[in-house]
């Protein structure tokens, strides 16, 4: 049975993926917004996940503006975008990893790392909670 999608953590992956995007191109926030035709604080909440307004056509224009799918930009897992299999024939064995693809694994490592921060402050705030109780 699969989790209901939570529309928070959604939006909080799509900016996500947006800012590393941005980040991978060395992009400047106020270059992406105005190609987009955002102001800069709409695309930081929106990086933020933090934007009420985030519809279909704009997440089709961010899509196609980064050139990629709508599956990569919803994904959770940002190494994705930059995943090897995309590049290595059916049976082909010889898998050489280009500079893109190594920033695309470092990207998801560090994503990995702030979900795992971000984790470890959820449980120390539940612990208090807990002690509290007790």
């Amino acid at each position: 049975m699969l989790d209901k999608i939570d529309l928070d953590i959604l939006a909080l992956t799509i900016g996500k993926n947006i800012s590393a995007y941005r980040t991978f191109r060395k992009e400047a926030i106020e270059v992406t917004a105005r190609e987009l035709n955002l102001d800069i604080e709409t695309l930081q909440e929106i990086e933020k996940g933090a934007f009420s307004g985030l519809n279909l056509n704009l997440i089709v224009d961010i899509a196609n503006y980064f050139n990629v799918t709508l599956q990569q930009l919803l994904n959770l897992q940002i190494v994705q975008v930059f995943n090897h299999s995309q590049n290595v024939l059916p049976g082909e064995r010889k898998v050489i990893l280009k500079n893109e693809q190594r920033d695309g694994y470092t990207f998801y490592i560090n994503d990995l790392k702030e979900v795992i921060f971000q984790k470890e402050e959820k449980i120390k705030e539940l612990e208090l909670k807990l002690s509290e109780y007790k």
